[in-house]
């Protein structure tokens, strides 16, 4: 009988210690659930041994974007090189580089059976939210760049930082680069305001550019503020809304042509003339080039006149383009004047130009064959208007009063006035080249 039950405890304590066994290397997890008790098992995963640089950046793009503060990848033994060819992989990632500045990275770098481990400690100095936040001000259309441009201009900041999309303004590309700010250097705001110049900084980071730009101004907000509330009361007072766009424009240029002279400035003569790069043509503190200078000086050259037109037809709710160009004079500079849309179609109109004298008198008159032109005439022989006709609209033909519609054949005919032996001249002679 003790044999039996010796036996019994014998296979009893095999029994159990089988059981035990199983337990043990089945990793049985006992889970309480209210009344009951349930067993669950669970196998250890599979590691996961990635072959690629492409695999590991992503790994490390998905931790970063997550903001994790430890990233761990097993990798290929053959995979990188040392120490220094996984920092270049790591410092060539857009995460990486979108964040570089605002993290701290540090590794520990294991050797495994059949592949290699790397531990990455990321400590932030900013938070997912403040980031993410960040990111979400990024500027991301053109249009937003020049009006941020114009709107820190306009508010005469001296230094601001502005973030950019490589997809908008990608420094490294010359020529998307050079687009971009041609762009931003025809907004009559921005360069009225920076005609003293300006200066750029660039730092590139994984998908955007973050500039910090410092601008140099001769004049003060309380010019700003006058220069803009003249003009609303001019057009106030001389405009309406019963006017056709045509007689607006008519208004505008009758009053410029007669109002404002032609001059280079305090000391006469231009920037171009003297070889002064830092184009130190003034009168009084303001640059020839602005429209400050006409409105509280009464004078200025070609790029002031056709900034100002540009405002008072802005604020008449015209249509209008100042144009960049140059002359058909030989070794001539630039010149610039506008286009303005009237009755939905382009016309040139060129003020400076339209302010005319004659030889030997000092009065002065006002040039109707500036006004409204299409391109043909105005890049005559005559006019000798050149632009790049790829950039701006199309001026299809010459304005004609609505009521001489009914005997214009399309054609300019010779004019009925009576003649005079003194020549029209422009109010600038004194020099060949026309300068913006």
């Amino acid at each position: 009988m003790s044999m039996k039950n010796n036996l019994k405890k014998v296979i009893f304590s095999l029994l159990f210690s089988f059981a035990l066994v199983a337990v043990i290397s089945g990793n049985v997890e006992c889970v309480n659930a209210g009344t009951k008790a349930y067993a669950k098992r669970t196998y250890k995963k599979k590691t996961v041994v990635l072959k690629s640089k492409k695999a590991v950046s992503k790994k490390i793009t998905k931790g970063l974007a997550k903001f994790d503060k430890k990233i761990t990848f097993c990798f290929s033994k053959k995979l990188f090189k040392n120490n220094m060819d996984f920092w270049n992989t790591l410092h060539s990632n857009t995460e990486y580089k979108d964040l570089y500045g605002r993290i701290e990275c540090s590794m520990s770098w294991y050797n495994l059976y059949g592949y290699d481990r790397i531990d990455l400690f990321v400590k932030y100095k900013t938070t997912k939210s403040k980031f993410k936040k960040f990111k979400s001000g990024i500027i991301r259309t053109e249009k937003e760049f020049i009006d941020r441009m114009v709107k820190n201009a306009k508010d005469l900041k001296r230094s601001f930082s502005i973030s950019v999309s490589k997809k908008v303004a990608d420094i490294m590309n010359v020529e998307a680069s050079r687009r971009l700010f041609n762009k931003l250097y025809d907004e009559v705001e921005f360069m009225d305001m920076v005609s003293k110049g300006y200066t750029t900084t660039s730092m590139n980071y994984g998908t955007y550019w973050t500039l910090t730009v410092k601008n140099n101004y001769d004049i003060t907000k309380s010019d700003v503020k006058n220069l803009d509330k003249f003009v609303k009361a001019w057009v106030a007072e001389n405009l309406s809304t019963g006017m056709t766009d045509a007689e607006k424009v008519k208004k505008i240029f009758e009053y410029m042509t007669m109002e404002y002279a032609y001059s280079y400035g305090d000391k006469g003569e231009d920037w171009y003339y003297t070889g002064d790069n830092n184009r130190n043509a003034k009168l009084g503190k303001y640059d020839v080039h602005t429209s400050f200078a006409l409105v509280f000086k009464q004078a200025g050259v070609c790029s002031g006149y056709s900034r100002l037109f540009y405002r008072f037809a802005k604020e008449a709710r015209l249509e209008v383009i100042y144009i960049v160009g140059k002359t058909a004079i030989e070794n001539s500079a630039g010149h610039a004047w506008n286009m303005v849309k009237v009755d939905g179609n382009w016309y040139h109109i060129d003020v400076t130009w339209g302010r005319g004298k004659y030889n030997n008198s000092n009065d002065v008159f006002i040039d109707w064959n500036y006004f409204l032109k299409g391109d043909s005439t105005m890049g005559d022989e005559e006019h000798i208007h050149v632009w790049d006709r790829d950039k701006y609209p199309a001026a299809a033909a010459d304005y004609v009063e609505p009521d001489e519609m009914e005997d214009y054949d399309g054609t300019d005919d010779e004019s009925d006035e009576e003649t005079t032996d003194e020549i029209p001249i422009p109010d600038y002679i004194g020099t060949d080249v026309i300068n913006f």
